[in-house]
Formats: structure tokens, sequence, C-alpha cells
């Protein structure tokens, strides 16, 4: 995901949360926090980039920041889970 956000001009921070393990039937799951800044469009091209990914994740929440007064940078908070099997 860092990667994706560099290619889109972007600066991100990613954090990990908590860890569940998976069984057979059932795939493990990491939950994160990623924080990316920049322009908004770019933002908004992260986060379908990112949604074609090839890792899947479930994003639960999206919060995208105005920087303020004279400038055209936002910063978006976008919380998640990401999916994977031990096997």
């Amino acid at each position: 995901m860092s990667r994706i956000a560099r290619e889109k001009g972007l600066a991100p921070s990613f954090t990990f949360g908590a860890e569940t393990p998976g069984s057979d039937s059932v795939p493990g799951r990491i939950a994160f926090t990623l924080t990316v800044a920049g322009q908004q469009d770019k933002i908004l091209e992260f986060m379908k980039a990112m949604e074609s990914s090839r890792y899947f994740t479930r994003i639960q929440g999206v919060d995208i920041v105005s920087q303020g007064g004279n400038t055209l940078d936002y910063q978006g908070l976008i919380t998640g889970e990401i999916f994977f099997r031990s096997k």
C-alpha cells in the first residue's frame, strides 16, 4: 500500500493494529491505519488503486481533511483490515 501511495505522489504512514489469526475456513485479519498526505484527487486515485490491488482489504473508515489556508493539500486517514491466509 505504501508503494501505491508513493506512486500516486502521496506521503504515506502505515500503522498495524491487532492481528486475528485465521483457521482453515476463515482468513486471518490485521487492522491498519493509513495516513496519506497530498492533493485530494491523488488521495481518491490511491483509494481506487487500493481497491483493485492484489490485497483483499476492507475499508472501515475514511476521513479527508484540508491542510488549511493557502494549500491544496489534504490528509486522508483510512482505517480498515487486511485479510490473509496462514497457510
